[in-house]
């Protein structure tokens, strides 16, 4: 489980999500918006 958000720690975040680090991310709306758009390139 993870707490996390910002716009400077988004290739952080995608990183451990994408490497299975977390299962469980909290985290702010506008940083939720930019991993979906990160996923979708």
């Amino acid at each position: 489980m993870a707490e996390a958000g910002g716009e400077k720690k988004i290739d952080a975040i995608y990183g451990a999500l994408k490497g299975n680090y977390i299962k469980t991310l909290i985290t702010d709306e506008a940083t939720a918006i930019s991993l979906l758009n990160l996923e979708v390139k």
